[in-house]
């Protein structure tokens, strides 16, 4: 009975360790792998998405041994291709609509631009390649000719890390603005619609939007600009035909819509003070006060932050002329950048007029305010103690288990059999005989094979022979009748069966199982948590879940169960552990304490800050902020880079303004 309760509190505590870290183990690295997915992907390999050490260097050999690389026919997209293609050779790709595959775009520079026709007739012809060719299938040669460096983007994540370490955190309608002599496949210094239609650069496979939409896109987002200056102006900015009608772009009108589509990269309109205060509009006020010409109506710092307000608002400009992928990439920003919060920065002064200033409010989100606290170095010795605190539990618990593995390899083993009774014995061994021999001896004991020298192994050894009882330091034992009952006795046992032995090496394994499962979801749980509180609360649930056992048995087991077991002991036997020399000094608790388990932890703070924090704090920054030393857009929104842009602006302004001078 005492094993068979020792065995049904083994399994009780077993299923309640792994099932209290299983589900938020599970959870905690399902949302931290979907989130670092969701955030940054590389051209190149990709940052891990293991939390912890351990799950790094397990997915790398699975990788190595079981992996392969996505093929083809791990990619359900065998219903866009024409009837009767090869699923199985590679294939590139044509259009926005396949860039999400991350397929190699398909070489368009020989597909001939079509001459202008009418918007029914062209319509109908541009929906026809839509269905089409979607995908083009073909052999593996021709792929390797367009130029493998162009691969469909996918916008599922937020940015995306190239081989030179920039990143781009940007919708895909900022990618159209730097490619102007691939949109204008032809050089005559227009973007037509046909070449939009056409896409000799396949454009759309590479940067996820259709370049017809941009196209749209574009011509819209001139009309806006011109109809929102006129209502905040005396001026009413001149609109070509060729735009009214999205027939064409030149190449000045595409310049000048450049600095609509930068401004919505930053989506928030509550950054727009920041912006002002960046100088972006500083430009735009000199151009209305020396050129007398103005954008929006910016004349002085208030119209500035009118206008970056008219842009970025809920159903602004921004939302209204760029296509719809500019609304799922605001939808994830916000999710990503986390709650805002505002806080007063100082006041700026407009450079033009001394008497013209306005109080900044800064921006933080939280989600880049967490993984900036984590990144600082308070943070980090935080997180090295409690870690430190973790594993000296673990080493206690390793040390447990150890000492069980020593005991069952070397405590000796006897003849008795705890599922028959003497008769039972004698029963099976006279009637299970011939065919069913084979039955009696799984269920007899073996002959020992440990045994002192001088032993009789001939003699069986019953349980109640195995055990004695002897008197606590200190005490004697007053009558040997009642020792079982006599508190003053502790239980000394001398040799388990071979069925006590193999339940033990079952322990073993299941304990170092496990021993091995709660370090790792331990630790996953302990480099989730960027807030110092609740990273103390982690490691107190932790160091109770290593409690467990104990509480569970002194909960459930018998009060004359636990009396008999306690200060229970075996006989000495000989240990396989280490005794003497240097691995005694490996094997000792302080060697690991003071020098194995820092090391190791050490390690864990590193890798954490290494791949866990830095990579998607600089993304963060890029991406909710638009600055940072990686971040590809950071230029253009710094004051150099909008003085240039205001400055080659004005030529073009002055052109197309027409006065409605005031009553």
């Amino acid at each position: 009975m005492p094993v068979l309760i020792s065995c049904a509190l083994f399994i009780i505590a077993v299923m309640c360790q792994v099932g209290l870290t299983l589900i938020a183990g599970e959870h905690i690295r399902s949302m931290s792998a979907a989130f670092k997915k969701s955030l940054v992907s590389t051209d190149g390999d990709d940052i891990p998405g293991a939390i912890t050490p351990m799950d790094f260097a397990l997915a790398s050999v699975s990788h190595s041994v079981f992996g392969r690389k996505p093929t083809f026919d791990d990619l359900d997209i065998t219903k866009y291709l024409p009837t009767g293609a090869d699923t199985k050779e590679e294939v590139c790709c044509n259009g926005a609509e396949c860039a999400a595959l991350r397929l190699t775009c398909c070489d368009r520079s020989d597909v001939a631009i079509a001459a202008r026709t009418n918007e029914t007739a062209a319509r109908r012809h541009g929906n026809h390649v839509d269905k089409a060719s979607m995908l083009m299938a073909m052999p593996k040669s021709a792929v390797e000719e367009t130029k493998p460096k162009h691969v469909g983007r996918s916008w599922n994540e937020m940015c995306y890390r190239h081989h030179d370490g920039m990143l781009d955190c940007t919708p895909p309608s900022f990618l159209y603005i730097d490619v102007w002599d691939e949109l204008d496949s032809n050089g005559d210094g227009m973007w037509s619609i046909e070449e939009a239609r056409a896409d000799q650069a396949n454009l759309g496979c590479r940067f996820g939007v259709s370049a017809d939409e941009m196209f749209r896109s574009a011509c819209h987002g001139i009309e806006k600009d011109a109809q929102d200056t006129g209502d905040n102006s005396y001026t009413m900015p001149l609109v070509p035909v060729e735009i009214e009608k999205q027939h064409g772009i030149s190449r000045e009108y595409f310049d000048w819509w450049k600095a609509l589509v930068v401004i919505c990269v930053a989506p928030d309109l509550n950054r727009c003070s920041g912006l002002v205060q960046s100088g972006v509009f500083d430009g735009a006020i000199r151009m209305a006060r020396d050129a007398e010409i103005t954008r929006g109506g910016v004349g002085d710092l208030d119209t500035a932050l009118d206008f970056c307000q008219r842009m970025l608002t809920r159903n602004g400009i921004c939302e209204k002329t760029l296509p719809v992928s500019y609304q799922m990439y605001r939808s994830r920003l916000e999710e990503k950048c986390g709650a805002p919060s505002y806080a007063p920065a100082g006041k700026y002064r407009n450079p033009h007029d001394k008497r013209d200033a306005m109080n900044i409010v800064s921006v933080n989100y939280s989600m880049y305010d967490s993984y900036l606290e984590s990144s600082s170095i308070n943070f980090q010795v935080f997180m090295f103690l409690i870690l430190m605190v973790w594993y000296v539990s673990l080493l206690s618990e390793l040390k447990a288990v150890m000492a069980l593995i020593d005991f069952t390899w070397n405590f000796k083993v006897n003849r008795h059999s705890p599922c028959l009774t003497p008769n039972m014995e004698a029963w099976v061994r006279q009637n299970m005989t011939g065919k069913l021999e084979f039955m009696g001896q799984w269920m007899l004991p073996a002959p020992s094979t440990r045994h002192q020298e001088g032993e009789d192994i001939s003699e069986r050894s019953c349980h109640p022979s195995e055990l004695k009882w002897v008197p606590t330091q200190g005490t004697f034992a007053r009558d040997q009748r009642n020792l079982v009952s006599d508190l003053d006795n502790i239980m000394v046992m001398k040799s388990h069966s071979r069925f006590h032995s193999n339940l033990c090496y079952l322990m073993c394994g299941i304990r170092l199982l496990l021993w091995l499962y709660l370090q790792n979801v331990g630790t996953s749980l302990v480099l989730y948590e960027r807030d110092y509180s609740e990273l103390l609360m982690n490691a107190v649930a932790l160091a109770f879940i290593f409690k467990l056992p104990e509480f569970l048995y002194h909960l459930l087991v018998p009060e004359p169960t636990k009396r008999n077991l306690e200060g229970a002991t075996c006989e000495a036997f000989s240990t396989s552990l280490p005794r003497r020399g240097c691995f005694q000094w490996l094997h000792s608790p302080m060697a690991w304490g003071l020098t194995i388990v820092p090391l190791i932890v050490c390690t864990i703070v590193y890798y954490h800050l290494a791949f866990n924090t830095r990579p998607f704090l600089e993304a963060l920054q890029c991406a909710c902020y638009q600055q940072g030393p990686s971040c590809a857009v950071a230029p253009k929104f710094q004051k150099a880079w909008w003085d240039t842009y205001w400055q080659g602006s004005v030529d073009l302004a002055k052109r197309r303004a027409s006065w409605l001078q005031p009553a």
